[in-house]
Order: structure tokens, then C-alpha cells, then sequence
């Protein structure tokens, strides 16, 4: 009969490689908007229509961001299922 006790494994163990993800998004910076009051309702001025296009510009970056992570895990999970 034959023993095998004497093999030892150590030091030959297999590393996995580790998970690798999307990095987490930054979240959106937005700026102050300020709406003047006219006797029509609501103006704004340039500057200001600048600074909420540059709003609405960040938010969709992020959303984009958000909407690849949310893919990333579903492919992960095994959900092939492609709704939104």
C-alpha cells in the first residue's frame, strides 16, 4: 500500500484574479441657477443659461455613468434580459 502523506501542496496554491468593476461615478457638480423675475414670469440671463446647460450637461454624463454600471451588473448576474 502506498501513503501519500508526505506530499505537502503549500506554496503552490492558485491565486484567483480579483474582481474587477467600473469604477463608482463621480457624482454631478452643479451649479447655482438664479431666475430673475420680469413681468412676463422668469428670465434668464446668459451667464445663467450657461450654467444650466453645463447642469444638464453633468447630470447626463452621470446618468450614462449609472446606466453602465447598471449594465455591467446585469451582465454579471446573468440577467440577459436587456430591459430598462
Amino acid at each position: 500500500m502506498l501513503s501519500f502523506t508526505s506530499c505537502r501542496t503549500i506554496g503552490n496554491s492558485v491565486k484567483l484574479p480579483e474582481f474587477q468593476h467600473p469604477p463608482w461615478p463621480t457624482p454631478p457638480t452643479e451649479q447655482q441657477v438664479a431666475f430673475s423675475e420680469v413681468s412676463e414670469g422668469l428670465l434668464l440671463t446668459p451667464d445663467e443659461y450657461r450654467k444650466l446647460e453645463e447642469n444638464i450637461i453633468e447630470l447626463r454624463r452621470y446618468i450614462a455613468e449609472l446606466e453602465a454600471q447598471l449594465i455591467f451588473y446585469q451582465s454579471d448576474l446573468g440577467d440577459q434580459s436587456g430591459s430598462k
